[in-house]
């Protein structure tokens, strides 16, 4: 028998039922541990589940033309940036004496969803941004539907040859399949990084755990990784200087030998 488009996407819709019906009963927080993305990933809906992606966009719509702000599907009234970001653009632009405002930061905001980080940051400060983000096609055929997000520019690939003043991945890293990779690849395309809300454990391996959110913002699961410290700052990141912070409100309970960071990377000279 040969499955029609509308037979596979009821198939794919069960079976995205069956697993949220599976994790409605389940704790807040991570659970499980898999060393295979993709053992991870049949354990959840993942975050390439087209319905998790169409709710994202459908509040980040609301968010906008209500002149709010959107954070993982919720709407809030002021904008919610992550103070380490904000403190490397005032540090690094805003403070400078020379800085020309008239100039665009070009900014990389890899697995950026529907902008979200840039809307919030053009309400509050003066800087001008040329802003891009990287993320899976579906989304970046949603954000297309809209003249919302015309401000921005989407793509689905790395482009190696163009420059970036910063590269960010905002609270994304983590939740990437081949994170490693990607980052290599990204290497030359900046002097400087920025990854919030990464784990990292006092472990000599990298694992994953499946995060299951608070159901105040949505019941979808999906995989994350947790790094080993001294392999990432050590080997990964060895052509960077290496800032680090805690993050001292930990969004859930992890083990004893696993902490929150936001890490900054400047490429060695």
């Amino acid at each position: 028998m040969v499955l029609t488009k509308q037979m596979v996407f009821r198939v794919m819709k069960l079976k995205i039922f069956l697993k949220k019906i599976f994790f409605l009963h389940q704790n807040i927080g991570f659970f499980g541990k898999y060393s295979k993305f993709s053992e991870a990933l049949n354990k959840s809906h993942g975050y390439s589940n087209p319905f998790l992606n169409k709710h994202i966009y459908n509040q980040s719509k609301k968010a906008i033309q209500k002149k709010k702000f959107e954070q993982d599907g919720i709407i809030y009234n002021n904008p919610i940036v992550n103070k380490f970001f904000v403190n490397y653009l005032v540090n690094n632009y805003i403070l400078k004496k020379k800085f020309n405002f008239k100039k665009k930061v070009k900014v990389l905001d890899y697995g950026g969803s529907f902008g979200n980080l840039f809307y919030s940051l053009k309400k509050f400060t003066h800087l001008k941004f040329q802003w891009e983000i990287i993320e899976q096609k579906e989304k970046i055929l949603l954000a297309k539907k809209s003249r919302l997000f015309k401000e921005i520019k989407f793509f689905s690939k790395i482009n190696k040859k163009k420059k970036y003043d910063i590269i960010i991945f905002n609270t994304s890293f983590q939740y990437i399949d081949d994170p490693i990779r990607i980052f290599k690849n990204l290497e030359k395309n900046s002097e400087n990084f920025i990854f919030t809300n990464l784990i990292l454990s006092n472990k000599t391996h990298h694992y994953l755990r499946i995060e299951n959110p608070d159901p105040k913002v949505y019941r979808f699961t999906y995989p994350c990784w947790f790094f080993s410290e001294k392999i990432l700052l050590s080997q990964v990141f060895k052509k960077f200087y290496i800032q680090k912070q805690e993050v001292e409100n930990s969004p859930y309970k992890l083990n004893m030998y696993e902490k929150y960071y936001n890490i900054l990377l400047r490429k060695k000279k």
